[in-house]
């Protein structure tokens, strides 16, 4: 769970809640936020009003020339309604090597791909925005043939350290 007033890093993966999920799960593979839920918007149309859209066509495009097998699972997690967001997961170093081999030459096409010229810092970070959903792909992607199940990914809370101003993030 989220930190309180009291304690505000109660909710601190430590190896005691870590053994303690790990008892209840020994098939774990990969431990993911939770989802974070797009209520009215899809995660492909909440990137296209925040950001810009071509990234999403020119990331399809170059899944499709790359990596084919994988355009299933970025068609359909586009159109759902919520994922594991913010580029952070914990996974043996071989799922994780695997992960980064698929998902870095995506990024670094994309990235040659991309005027940036004339981007802010605001949306020169765009690669890491990408990444959010692309996990979300090679999660989906592995969980269909069957390389981990679905079973395997655990969503813990997590809280943000920092301080957030909401009003201005809303």
């Amino acid at each position: 769970g989220r930190g309180s007033k009291k304690d505000p890093y109660a909710g601190v993966l430590t190896k005691k809640l870590w053994d303690k999920e790990l008892a209840a799960n020994p098939d774990i593979k990969v431990i993911v936020p939770q989802k974070r839920n797009y209520y009215i918007e899809t995660l492909g149309s909440h990137y296209a009003h925040t950001h810009d859209a071509t990234h999403l066509v020119t990331t399809r495009a170059i899944i499709a020339e790359q990596q084919p097998d994988y355009l299933r699972s970025f068609d359909r997690v586009i159109k759902q309604r919520s994922g594991h967001m913010f580029n952070m997961m914990i996974m043996k170093r071989d799922m994780l090597d695997n992960y980064c081999n698929w998902l870095f030459p995506v990024l670094d096409e994309l990235v040659k791909r991309t005027d940036m010229s004339d981007l802010s810092a605001f949306d020169a970070r765009f690669p890491g925005r990408i990444a959010e959903i692309l996990l979300n792909v090679w999660l989906d992607f592995n969980a269909d043939i069957g390389i981990i199940s679905r079973r395997s990914i655990v969503s813990m809370s997590f809280f943000e350290a920092g301080r957030v101003n909401w009003l201005k993030k809303g």
